[in-house]
């Protein structure tokens, strides 16, 4: 009897213990959940970082990237090798988490489907997950696993709710409800009601034939390809005399440049599944003229539209759409003088980020840039038949550029493989400079710095360096005179006055002395934008990349900004255009006209 009242309280000790922990056993220990939270906090810490320290494009996107991975490798491994919790528990918490993913993924919005959906949503999961296991450390594996799983569920579902409007030059994502009405439904919306009204599109045979005026800028980046007014005088105090607005319209997405002829103003535009050339009066922005191709590229890091600035030259507008398209327009009425698909021509698929040579007309061809196997391609600017082809590297989003080198007129093309010269008239190269960027994507136009002296430019491997070309009778060479970190201009282009180039590094304003490449400022935070150079006043004007106008001294000394006002709203890394002493401004929502101070 005394035995067994001896065992009585240690019986019912231990059914207590079990009714307190039914799924737990007596001696589990707690899981070890700090590396978790140390592998959580230096991923936010990283990002954290990159929001408030200066970083080029690329320099944002592989920190975010690559530190994502490494996070969630080095995640994976705390997991895995967690002893504390059993490998059952482990297995089906991982496996369940890996579904949601995959699922939540899988079912978003398009835009955020993939790579995107792994740099938005992962973080987040990574988060919650750890935080999750902390909180729960002392509770069962049955209810620990269950709640991991409601809980990353419930993460995964909330990026369900939002669509994306791609990202801005540092890489910070445009979130916007799903299900309320798309942006670019609205923008078309507008653009019609305010552009076309009740009424029918311009009779274009009453405005008369399109002539090129001497201050007119008709192509990509002005009438030399090198983003310079000259001949023009403005007014700098801006507080006194400030920009007249002229108009403004809505206009579809897309990041070619407008272009201003003959009184007319040339936009390349995407409206729903249409690529769509728009011209407007430029005194009114009244539309004159559309001509519409079906087809549409979008991608999430810029989102829809044409990237190539269309080019007028004799009477026609050249355009290049980002699906591949190459139209020959008649400049008067819009109508078609001959099509090419570059895609369809060279068997070459549109790149990343879509088709964004600007197309250039030099010797009686139209020189545009199709990448993969093909290079460049010259097209009978008359007739469209395929003059010639050279390959020139496999994948950049560069145009071809007139040059004067050594007295003989040549085009000039940067690509993935390195610079080069070619005869205009029947592709025959004249010189080359090798130089391979292991296949990360350039952007930036060579700049013609003196008749043997060429700038080029990459912020994913190069910086800026100076090219020296020289020929000996029939022979050419090329050689690398020097190479700076100082300047790493990412997709905005830089400009050249009194020895200096000024452009964005990375997203910061910069001045660096040509002759070595050594920076004499770095100053104005713009984003990232564009700049066009007044070089009768040795001035600035910078569109920055929430639409800004800023005009800034050209000067050495000091980053100097003379004046300054809001010219669009939104991203915009369109480049401006100024003809006729006005300024033309568009990003993807609308376009706009000033009447520039004198």
């Amino acid at each position: 009897m005394a035995g067994e009242n001896e065992a009585t309280p240690q019986s019912q000790q231990t059914k207590q213990l079990e009714y307190r922990n039914p799924r737990r056993p007596t001696n589990a220990r707690t899981p070890r959940v700090w590396p978790a939270i140390v592998i959580v906090a230096l991923l936010w810490g990283i990002r954290l970082y990159a929001l408030v320290v200066p970083m080029t494009t690329f320099s944002h996107f592989m920190s975010t990237f690559m530190s994502l991975l490494v996070a969630m490798a080095l995640f994976l491994a705390w997991w895995l090798i967690s002893r504390r919790t059993s490998i059952k528990e482990r297995l089906l918490a991982l496996a369940a988490v890996v579904a949601l993913c995959f699922a939540a993924q899988a079912t978003a919005d398009p835009l955020m489907r993939g790579m995107m959906w792994l740099i938005l949503a992962m973080p987040f999961v990574l988060t919650v997950w750890a935080i999750w296991w902390w909180v729960a450390r002392h509770r069962s594996p049955m209810f620990r696993t269950g709640g991991l799983i409601a809980i990353v569920a419930l993460t995964c579902g909330t990026f369900e709710l939002f669509k994306m409007s791609g990202l801005d030059g540092e890489q910070h994502a445009d979130l916007r409800w799903r299900w309320g009405p798309p942006t670019e439904r609205i923008w078309i919306a507008g653009y019609k009601k305010t552009s076309l009204g009740q009424s029918a599109l311009i009779n274009a045979s009453n405005v008369g034939p399109v002539v090129l005026r001497p201050d007119d800028w008709p192509c990509f980046r002005g009438p030399l390809r090198d983003a310079t007014v000259r001949g023009l005088q403005i007014a700098t105090d801006w507080s006194a005399h400030p920009p007249k607005k002229l108009w403004q319209q809505q206009a579809g997405p897309g990041w070619s440049s407008p272009i201003v002829v003959g009184g007319r103003l040339i936009t390349h535009e995407q409206q729903g599944g249409s690529e769509v050339v728009v011209c407007r009066e430029a005194a009114t922005g009244n539309v004159i003229w559309i001509c519409e191709d079906s087809g549409r590229f979008e991608e999430s890091m810029a989102g829809p539209g044409p990237r190539a600035t269309p080019t007028f030259f004799n009477g026609k507008i050249y355009s290049l759409g980002a699906t591949g398209i190459l139209n020959c327009l008649d400049a008067t009425n819009g109508s078609r003088i001959w099509t090419k698909n570059i895609a369809m021509d060279s068997g070459i698929a549109p790149p990343m980020w879509g088709f964004a040579s600007s197309p250039l007309v030099q010797n009686g061809v139209v020189i545009v840039y199709v990448g993969g196997t093909k290079g460049l391609l010259a097209y009978q600017a008359d007739s469209g038949k395929l003059a010639w082809n050279i390959v020139s590297g496999t994948q950049c989003y560069t145009s071809a550029q007139p040059a004067v080198l050594n007295g003989q007129e040549q085009v000039l093309f940067l690509s993935d493989a390195g610079l080069i010269g070619v005869e205009p008239v029947g592709g025959k190269v004249l010189w080359t400079h090798d130089l391979l960027s292991n296949g990360l994507p350039r952007s930036i136009q060579p700049h013609v710095i003196s008749p043997t002296q060429v700038l080029i430019s990459s912020e994913t491997d190069l910086g800026t360096a100076e090219i020296d070309v020289a020929q000996n009778n029939n022979a050419w060479s090329a050689k690398q005179a020097w190479v700076s970190r100082q300047l790493k201009p990412s997709f905005d282009d830089y400009v050249i006055q009194g020895g200096y180039a000024y452009g964005f590094d990375g997203a910061v304003f910069s001045c660096i002395d040509i002759r070595d490449g050594k920076r004499m400022w770095r100053g104005g935070h713009y984003g990232h934008g564009q700049v066009v150079l007044l070089a009768d006043q040795k001035l600035l004007l910078v569109i920055g990349e929430e639409g800004q106008a800023i005009l800034v001294r050209a000067t050495p000394k000091a980053s100097e900004e003379l004046a300054q006002f809001q010219a669009i709203a939104g991203k915009t890394w369109n480049h401006p255009a100024i003809a006729g002493g006005k300024l033309y401004v568009r990003n993807g929502q609308e376009v706009a006209a000033f009447e520039l101070p004198r």
